[in-house]
């Protein structure tokens, strides 16, 4: 009678172990489940993240192939005003070196008007 006693409790303690471990793979099961959905919701937001960040080095590449673009046709149209510039100050130069001859000139006409 005490070995059927034991063999009971035994039972008993197993079928508690059985139940437990059936709770833990279940518990385990649904851990994965919510682990693996994290992962796919991760790996989508990576996805998400990496197009976002092409698309946005995308829109800073051609911000910046127009800002070339602008400085080049800036430079292009700069190119006859500086012309122009460096025209006018050999003019200017001219124009300066010709007042020096020509007061030059009146000076020394003076100076023979003198007799000096």
């Amino acid at each position: 009678k005490h070995a059927e006693q034991l063999l009971a409790h035994k039972d008993a303690q197993l079928a508690e172990a059985r139940a437990l471990e059936l709770k833990a793979e279940e518990t385990s099961q649904r851990l994965r489940a919510e682990v693996a959905l994290m992962e796919d919701r991760a790996d989508s937001r990576a996805s998400s993240l990496q197009g976002d960040l092409a698309q946005t080095l995308a829109r800073l590449e051609a911000v910046d192939e127009r800002n070339v673009d602008l400085a080049q046709r800036m430079q292009a149209a700069a190119v006859p005003y500086l012309e122009q510039l460096q025209s006018l100050q050999r003019q200017l130069e001219e124009e300066r070196a010709a007042w020096r001859a020509k007061a030059s000139r009146q000076a020394l006409e003076v100076q023979g008007l003198r007799g000096d």
